[in-house]
Formats: C-alpha cells, structure tokens, sequence
C-alpha cells in the first residue's frame, strides 16, 4: 500500500511531466521523470518484515532468530472479576540490521474499556532492541473474552510503500460475576450435612456450644431463654449457640432464552449470576458444600463440594451461561433431585417467566422437603427501563408477580423480589437474617 509520501511523489512526477508537455520545459520533465524513475526502483528494492508471533504456544528458536521482528502479547492474569483491572504487557524485538518504524494496533473487545496507556502504538525500534509496552483495560461485564488480533504496518526504508497484516496473536481470559460481600447470612436446612466431629464457626446459629446472650425478640424457641439472667436483669433474655451445622446447598440459576431481556450490562441472567456467585462464595466461606445446576438450553449440574478451586469452577460455568432454550424447572427438578441430598437447602435464582412448570415445581420441591429460597429479578422493571412496555402493562406483571409470590410463599418457600437498583446486601439480610 501507498504512505503519503510515496502518493506525493507519484503525484508530483505527473503533475511535472504534464506541466513539461505543456510548457515544453526539458528540465521539468527531467525532474518528473526522476521522481518516477525513483518510486519505480524503490518499489522493486522494497523487502516486507518476517514475523514471529510468540504465545501460549512458542515458537521454535530458529525461526525467532531468523524473523526480522519477533511480538508476543501477554495478559496479567487468566481469569479476574467485574470491574477488575487487567494489564496487557506487548513485547517487540527488532532481528534486523535498521531501525525499524512500526504501527501497531490491537484489537480488544467492544466490552472492555481502555484506562490507561494505549493499544494503538507508533513504535521505533532501533537494531537489536527488545521493548515492552503495557496498557490496563478493565472488565465491566462476566464473560469469555478475547483480545487480538494485532494489526501491524511496517514501512520500507524509503517510507514509500507500507504493509498492512493481522499477527494472529489470540489471547483468552474469563470475566467472573462480581462476588459481594454478604456476610452474618443463614440459610438452614432441616437435615444437617453431618462429620466426625462436630466443626463450630465463630457466630451464632444452630449449635451446642454457648456463644453470647441478647434480648428476646417475637419468635426465639422457649426453651433458649436464659431464666437465670431474666431474674438478674428482668430483661428476657435467650442463648445464642456457635453455628456447627454444615449443609449440601444447591443452586439453580435460570439461564433460559427470557432471562435475557434487557440491557447488556443489565438483564436478569446478568444479575442472577452475580446473585448465585455471591450466595456461593459467602456459603462456601462457612464450610458448606455448594452445588450449582444451571438450566436452559440444556442443563450442567456441579455436585456440592468445597474449597477454591470448586468456587473458582463454578464462577467458571456462570461467566459462561448464556441465555438459550426454554428448559420447565419441573423437568429440571424431576432429573436433579433425586441426586441431591435429602431435604437439604435449594436457592433458585430466575425471573420467573414463561414457565408453565413453576408452581407445579415449587410443590415438588416442598414435598420432597426441601427448604427452598427463591431470588427473583422482575423482569418487567428491566424491559419498563428500556422501554419495551408502557406503564400500564408495567403494573399488569407485578399484579401477577405478587400473586406468584403469594402462591410460592404458601408452599414455604422464602420469596427475594430483587429489583436491579437494590442492593444485594441488604436486600438479603432483610429477608434472611
């Protein structure tokens, strides 16, 4: 391809051999013609660059030392969380005899944002040096991404002809749902998980071992009133007890087509993932053995187990969840449950649409007793925001989502209506402390 450079000679040579013809001037034409003669030998001397691109998969010595210029890109860190920075780091070295001019851009995706340096590069490079350029750029939305390709120019010595290529140079990472920090929450269930050995945590729930006293408050059991400090103070007081009950919980996360109605950094797959990352990170965190059953098009199960690298595996399969398929929650649970630990605890996390099944599956999990949790995004506020119905119809669905609630409630189920401008926090220790 032409530079500027190279147009202005071509251009000039014309402009001076028609001016020549014009003017009948032999010395103007001798000048348009050695500008031409010019660019017609530079185009035959030109020589374009030998890349190496280096990777995830390296690229044998040879072939680095014969390659004119030799690139690799590499990324901090494989995996990170929403909002979390991640640096880039593009590495050059110049095999050739001459300083070398290089333009250089890569790619990245319309998701991420750029925040400090920058991608795209006006490099020289002087024989034999081995430069770094790094740039940070920073994940809003979970997801897999990839950056890449690098798109190169490379000029000739005379800065008349350059060359444009894609280095195919791909670099992969995953963007993690945000995990909040939901501590002092409970979920029981019924039937303890249970261990040799009683394992106490350093809180108060359900336990043998005294932890602290406080005041009564409508519905603490009868028999955890400490009568001894009631006649001392004439303030009821109970008994608190260190937590030593450890539980299988499960979480089921609606991935169907309509869970992703909305925005792209605002829908209720999106917030539902981040909702079953948090629950998953904060039960994790107190020795619970945390499943994740993720349904929709099909359906991918993790058997409940403990310690990092499941969290990180199961962050893994909801950065990956896509909205697809119209799987019912009664054929989710008919397959699911009967691998489930008996009347162990079951979160679901859905918006609740376009599922006939639901009520008929509230009732099964109830009666196979289980103690269910239902976390729900109204999708209707999301598609008012965007837009997409009036207020009239805005009010239609939550009349019917409140008489869903009613319904799911009866069966003993706890109901979280989560509206997206809620915090997750404090929207839950409202509802299940």
């Amino acid at each position: 391809m032409w530079t500027r450079k190279g147009v202005l000679f071509l251009g000039g040579g014309v402009i001076l051999l028609l001016l020549a013809l014009v003017t009948k001037n032999l010395q103007v034409a001798l000048i348009g013609i050695s500008l031409l003669s010019y660019l017609i030998v530079t185009s035959f001397m030109h020589q374009f660059l030998q890349i190496a691109p280096t990777g995830k998969y390296s690229v044998p010595k040879k072939i680095k030392d014969d390659a004119d210029l030799v690139i690799s890109r590499e990324v901090s860190a494989d995996y990170t969380f929403e909002d979390n920075d991640l640096i880039i780091s593009l590495k050059l070295k110049n095999n050739k005899r001459r300083s070398l001019t290089l333009e250089l851009f890569d790619k990245l995706p319309s998701e991420v944002k750029l925040i400090k340096g920058s991608n795209y590069l006006i490099v020289h490079l002087k024989p034999g040096a081995d430069v770094t350029y790094k740039y940070t750029i920073q994940c809003p939305l979970m997801g897999p991404y990839e950056i890449g390709p690098i798109v190169l120019r490379s000029g000739d010595v005379s800065n008349m002809f350059f060359r444009e290529e894609e280095i195919d140079i791909i670099s992969d990472f995953l963007v993690l749902p945000k995990v909040e920090d939901i501590s002092h929450l409970k979920v029981y269930a019924k039937v303890p998980k249970l261990f040799s050995g009683a394992m106490s945590f350093k809180q108060p729930g359900e336990g043998s071992e005294f932890y602290s006293l406080r005041e009564y408050v409508p519905g603490d059991p009868f028999k955890n009133i400490n009568w001894k400090a009631y006649s001392k103070t004439g303030t009821l007081m109970v008994n608190e007890h260190e937590w030593e009950a450890i539980h299988d919980i499960t979480i089921f996360l609606d991935a169907r087509e309509a869970s992703g109605i909305g925005f792209s950094n605002q829908n209720p797959l999106l917030l539902g993932c981040r909702a079953a990352a948090s629950l998953a990170s904060f039960f994790m965190s107190m020795r619970n053995s945390v499943g994740l059953v993720v349904y929709g098009e099909g359906i991918y199960r993790e058997t409940p187990r403990s310690g990092d690298s499941h969290l990180i595996k199961m962050l893994s399969a909801l950065a990956g969840a896509k909205p697809k398929g119209d799987m019912p929650l009664r054929a989710v649970a008919d397959t699911v449950l009967p691998h489930i630990t008996a009347r162990s605890p079951i979160v679901l996390v859905s918006d609740l649409q376009d599922d006939e099944t639901l009520i008929d599956a509230v009732s099964y999990i109830a009666a196979m007793g289980h103690h269910l949790t239902v976390v729900s995004v109204p999708a209707h506020e999301i598609e008012f925001k965007a837009g997409k119905i009036a207020e009239l119809e805005r009010e239609t669905h939550q009349l019917e989502r409140n008489i869903l609630q009613s319904t799911i409630s009866s069966y003993g189920a706890r109901f979280i209506d989560w509206s997206p401008d809620k915090n997750l926090y404090t929207l839950l220790m409202e509802v299940l402390i």
